[in-house]
């Protein structure tokens, strides 16, 4: 199959919920830091979490983004939205 031509990213996302959300993700990393201070496998397990964490991340914002190959697609899916 062909690559696809439009891609639309759903961004209903409020500044307050994007301000919230990576102030959650950087205050978990921050307590990841401070309980593996002075210890490897707590370094090693809080870093495993961090990366889980983020990748997760990731992987749900790659959801929002809807990719079609023609304008007939892109019809379709708008008629199906809610009003």
């Amino acid at each position: 199959m062909s690559e696809p031509k439009y891609v639309f990213f759903d961004r209903t996302e409020s500044l307050m919920e994007s301000i919230l959300k990576d102030a959650a993700t950087f205050g978990f990393l921050l307590l990841c830091i401070y309980v593996s201070r002075d210890s490897a496998w707590w370094t090693f397990a809080t870093g495993t979490m961090a990366v889980l964490m983020i990748g997760t991340k990731a992987h749900l914002a790659s959801n929002r983004a809807f990719k079609f190959r023609t304008t007939a697609e892109i019809k379709a899916w708008a008629e199906s939205l809610p009003e």
